[in-house]
């Protein structure tokens, strides 16, 4: 069973309030197991939390192994649409392969 990021949150704050980790996975219906892995990563959870990026809804957080094309790219296109300037897929693609080539990563 995969748990969205908000319980996760709700599963980790419970804890946090000293309810007895048995008693807070009987809640939710799952191992007590899965409750101490959760709080073992809690400062994770709460940081993607928190992450004005990153829906709560979401069950896992993928990454990127190029996070500063993404950066750039990201930025560059709030500032691009700040600016009410239309973007296209094609123009994405174009921007994240100059950026590529900026930052010396050519794949």
């Amino acid at each position: 069973m995969d748990l969205d990021l908000s319980v996760k949150m709700k599963i980790v704050q419970e804890v946090d309030t000293n309810i007895k980790q048995k008693d807070v996975a009987a809640k939710f219906g799952i191992n007590v197991s899965t409750v101490s892995k959760l709080v073992k990563n809690h400062e994770k959870i709460e940081k993607d939390f928190h992450s004005s990026v990153t829906s709560s809804a979401c069950k896992r957080m993928r990454t990127s192994a190029y996070g500063e094309i993404d950066d750039a790219l990201l930025k560059w296109f709030k500032q691009t649409r700040s600016a009410q300037m239309p973007v296209s897929g094609p123009m994405l693609a174009e921007i994240t392969e100059r950026f590529a080539k900026e930052l010396n990563m050519p794949d």
